[in-house]
């Protein structure tokens, strides 16, 4: 099998010294052949750098703040699809029952990708438990996320696969969990156009990956993300990474 690699290129919060804007990471990744991506425990996944989640810059008073508990995410593209491996020390695992049509965000541990078309002003809000539950939705706009009725649910399937290294909801000490999810981008495109969007299927990609954390051990429930959230996470698409 061909050696498959990762190249990322990253511009991490940095202020221009001329301009005083923002320039957001880049990650630079080569399109791999192989699509079998999809285990925890293929050793691709080794050689992946990981990107830290950092603490929410609001609530962290400090730039590139560590949470008390670390997470990382790891990223691979395979032809159209986007492969995303989150990897979260906790050491209390929440999770409880939602309907299926509802967020899982206020409900426990969550996991979260939203992953903006570049030629449209909306984004696609992807949330996962850590027993491997996906929640998908299209919100139109920035600062929409709170209007049922600017929301689109989202029907192209997003592969999933979870591990716990411990027990949700037993009231003990865990130790971490992982999410490794396949989202085919052109399918999530396919789906705008027939809903009646003009998308500019070469426009790219923004992404943030992004985590809550709601361990009994924290003082209050911890936001982090990548890159740094400097406040709400649907907030701030600014400085999302844009994927190349």
């Amino acid at each position: 099998m061909k050696k498959l690699t990762l190249s990322l290129y990253l511009t991490v919060f940095v202020l221009s010294a001329f301009s005083g804007e923002y320039l957001p990471p880049e990650l630079r990744a080569r399109k791999l052949k192989s699509a079998a991506l999809l285990k925890l425990d293929s050793p691709q996944w080794q050689k992946i750098r990981p990107l830290p989640l950092y603490k929410r810059a609001d609530l962290a008073g400090d730039f590139q703040k560590m949470p008390v508990e670390k997470g990382s995410v790891k990223l691979l593209f395979s032809g159209k699809t986007l492969y995303v491996r989150g990897e979260l020390y906790d050491s209390e695992i929440l999770s409880e029952p939602v309907a299926g049509t509802t967020p899982f965000l206020g409900a426990g541990d969550t996991f979260l990708l939203i992953l903006s078309p570049l030629s449209e002003t909306g984004y696609f809000d992807i949330q996962f438990t850590p027993d491997g539950r996906v929640y998908c939705q299209y919100v139109l706009g920035p600062g929409t996320n709170r209007l049922q009725s600017a929301k689109l649910p989202v029907k192209t399937k997003i592969t999933v696969k979870p591990r716990i290294n411990g027990k949700i909801n037993d009231n003990k000490k865990d130790v971490s969990w992982e999410i490794l999810a396949a989202v085919p981008l052109d399918e999530l495109l396919k789906e705008l156009t027939a809903a009646g969007f003009d998308v500019k299927p070469g426009a790219g990609w923004s992404i943030m990956a992004a985590r809550k954390n709601y361990s009994s051990a924290l003082e209050r429930v911890e936001d982090s993300g990548y890159p740094q959230p400097v406040r709400d996470f649907y907030r701030c698409r600014h400085i999302h990474a844009r994927l190349k």
